[in-house]
């Protein structure tokens, strides 16, 4: 495997507005439309994990307003200059002229908009080995966007991101990026601030008639099968599995994250209906929890897992799930995926030969027990 193939990159909002909710129109057929994309394609492999809680955004769009107001305000009052005579006048700031003065009543609509409902906090991010170009141009996530901004993907090249896949890690404090926006620190946020109601546009099993273009998941659709298989396992990020039992920690956590597979999906011919894709809203927790996809172009085929920080949480994601998509069906996972193996394995036939020459190389060099266990 050429180590320079492999990519890793973040979703995130194309122009940095903070305030942007962005959604996939139609509903309920993003999933589906980025799975059929992605195995049309065809890298050797993707990883593409959304990572999602609640989180209460309130306090910072407030002040996100008020800086904004100020904004506009200063803008509007007119610039007292002095001519060669000792003459004051005034004329209008140069900042009336500028499209962020223009925009800024979208925006404080937005931040109405959203700040009176419960938020929360995303982060898209994943992994492709394959031809970077493709990776660049998923439609499935350039044409989510509102009124304020559109989301695009970001390539990297960074290796510290396959920890932050491998643990789904996320950020201790998102909303400092919305304290710093309009400022000269400004940068883009690498999570999304969404509300509950654009959350059912992520997060959804796929249904309707797209489920007849997805080849890759046909081995998954099936009739009615038990409600839920998942074994109580103990998963540890590079430790495999431990017997026994639950076992969650004095803070309700546990070592490592908790991963399932959807291992059988309802060939559901029609989506959900309003009432059962309001009920999507609630799928975010206070607890991290994981909605992700992986693909192998050898195999050709997509697999769908779910994962949350602590087992009990985890069950309670399937069961959600289970009450309205009826017939899926769970199996226990580790959660560092096959491929991420094989390619440790790959790395170690490397290393008795030469050395690595790329950066991805020697850190999968000094991670590879750990990426190996699973």
């Amino acid at each position: 495997m050429d180590l320079d193939s492999v990519h890793f990159f973040t979703v995130e909002l194309r122009n940095g507005h903070v305030m942007s909710t962005p959604k996939y129109e139609p509903a309920q057929e993003f999933v589906g439309s980025l799975i059929h994309e992605v195995s049309l394609k065809g890298p050797e492999f993707a990883w593409v994990q959304f990572v999602f809680r609640n989180l209460d955004y309130h306090a910072q769009l407030v002040g996100l307003k008020a800086d904004l107001s100020y904004y506009r305000k200063y803008a509007d009052t007119p610039e007292t200059k002095t001519d060669g005579e000792g003459k004051e006048y005034t004329v209008e700031r140069k900042e009336r002229g500028t499209e962020w003065y223009r925009s800024i009543q979208e925006k404080v609509k937005k931040i109405d908009a959203v700040k009176s409902q419960p938020t929360i906090s995303m982060a898209i991010r994943g992994m492709w080995i394959g031809d970077v170009d493709t990776l660049s141009d998923l439609g499935a996530f350039s044409n989510c966007s509102d009124e304020t901004d559109r989301l695009a993907v970001v390539p990297l090249r960074d290796p510290r991101m396959l920890a932050w896949l491998v643990r789904r890690r996320v950020l201790a404090d998102p909303a400092e990026y919305l304290r710093h926006y309009g400022t000269k620190a400004r940068k883009a946020s690498p999570e999304l601030m969404l509300t509950t109601d654009e959350l059912p546009y992520y997060i959804h099993i796929p249904t309707g008639p797209i489920i007849g273009s997805l080849g890759s998941l046909a081995d998954a659709f099936g009739g009615a099968v038990s409600r839920s298989t998942t074994k109580r396992t103990q998963w540890r990020i590079g430790g495999g599995s431990q017997g026994g039992t639950e076992g969650e920690n004095e803070a309700g956590k546990e070592d490592g994250f908790r991963v399932a597979a959807v291992s059988k999906i309802p060939a559901l011919k029609e989506k959900l209906d309003e009432a059962g894709a309001a009920r999507l809203r609630h799928l975010a927790s206070n607890t991290e929890r994981t909605f992700e996809l992986t693909y192998s172009k050898e195999s050709e085929k997509t697999e769908l897992l779910i994962g949350s920080e602590t087992s009990g949480d985890l069950r309670r994601y399937e069961d959600m799930l289970s009450s309205l998509y009826g017939g899926i069906s769970f199996r226990e996972k580790s959660p560092i995926p096959a491929h991420l193996q094989i390619l440790a394995g790959e790395v170690s036939q490397q290393l008795a030969r030469r050395p690595p020459a790329s950066r991805l190389g020697s850190f999968l060099a000094r991670h590879r027990p750990s990426l190996r266990t699973g």
